[in-house]
């Protein structure tokens, strides 16, 4: 089977970009099985010759391509305007439409139930009915998102539970812990608290450094690492600013520094306030770190059942901030190994051979 692969080209080769490693450990995994791809946009791309998935696109490939496999919609229906947007979604109905009549087989993975930020949310919601309504296979992350997506867009057939995969594989960890505070200008004796991933108004990031400011001890330090999302508009600037104990790089972090952070850190700390699933978590356990996360969309899901996490509802700073300094007081080490557990049964092997399902026979 041939597979018209939906994702973001500049993202994609992870291994010598600063790319989200999903979609390439996934065809990596599938490859074996007999399956090949091919990547596409959400445009067309005349610089680098990436084609975009589009009823032309279709059409033109329909005796040489099998399946299209799509992952975020927010791509097809970026526009500058609400009419704009609804303009583009028509041009993926139509794409789409045409497929299924073509006899191209559709699979979406659901990322999000919603996009993180709206600005047409109309557009996004009739999106996911749209989706609901014309794909053959939805991969969920988890029960939850199956059960939720299948109450709000009334589709109850062909949904595939396959967890999230993990990155180990992707980012290497050779880095010992006292290199990697020495480099961040991080006592050794340090208790670390880190923050990993874009700044953005749904993962909390105003709750966790409130919550870490209520903390009392010279020797803690909280180390958030990532860059601004355009969205953002909260009050959070250089943290040090806010309290000298916070350790601020604004950044995008490429692949071989992530290691730095996250074997600096005792605790990562993902405190959401709303949800699906969570790469950085998934990051976080792979490196062994175990985390502090709040109980929303899949996280529940992921550290059901083990000690390598601890959750607290969404949005309780009072809640969160018990959490951390409890955390100050957990065997470390028993944790990391438990989040290493988690991570051993996150392969991409078995998740391939769970997504075939999806696909179909190669």
């Amino acid at each position: 089977m041939h597979v018209g692969f939906v994702w973001d080209s500049s993202l994609f080769d992870y291994r010598n970009m600063m790319g989200n490693p999903y979609g390439g450990s996934l065809v990596e995994a599938l490859q074996p099985h007999g399956y090949t791809f091919e990547l596409l946009n959400y445009v067309d791309e005349p610089s680098t010759g990436v084609a975009g998935f589009s009823a032309r696109w279709a059409w033109l490939n329909r005796n040489r391509v099998q399946a299209v496999h799509l992952h975020w919609l927010a791509g097809f229906v970026s526009a500058d305007t609400t009419l704009g947007a609804w303009r583009r979604l028509f041009g993926l109905a139509m794409a789409l439409i045409l497929a299924r009549v073509l006899g191209y087989r559709i699979i979406w993975t659901l990322h999000n139930m919603l996009p993180h930020e709206r600005p047409h949310r109309g557009v996004d919601v009739v999106g996911r009915f749209l989706m609901a309504a014309l794909a053959n296979a939805i991969i969920c992350h988890c029960r939850y998102a199956a059960k939720e997506f299948s109450r709000r867009f009334f589709r109850r057939r062909g949904l595939h539970v396959i967890p999230h995969g993990n990155f180990r594989s992707a980012y290497p960890s050779s880095i010992t812990r006292e290199d990697a505070r020495a480099g961040l200008s991080i006592p050794s004796n340090a208790f670390v608290y880190l923050s990993f991933g874009n700044i953005r108004g749904y993962k909390g990031h105003d709750d966790m450094v409130d919550a870490f400011c209520g903390l009392s001890g010279e020797h803690l330090r909280l180390v958030i690492a990532g860059s601004r999302h355009t969205s953002y508009t909260g009050p959070m600037g250089p943290g040090n600013e806010i309290d000298k104990r916070i350790v601020w790089i604004e950044d995008k972090i490429p692949i071989d520094d992530l290691q730095r952070y996250f074997n600096a850190a005792d605790v990562a700390v993902f405190p959401y306030r709303d949800a699906l699933t969570s790469g950085a978590l998934i990051t976080s356990l792979g490196f062994g770190r175990p985390v502090i996360a709040t109980r929303v969309g899949c996280i529940p899901e992921v550290l059901e059942m083990s000690d390598a996490g601890h959750m607290v509802p969404p949005a309780d700073i009072d809640a969160l901030r018990r959490a951390m300094a409890e955390a100050q007081e957990w065997d470390i080490a028993a944790r990391s190994r438990s989040a290493h557990a988690i991570a051993d049964q996150l392969e991409w092997e078995p998740i391939a051979e769970l997504t075939m399902r999806a696909y179909g026979s190669p």
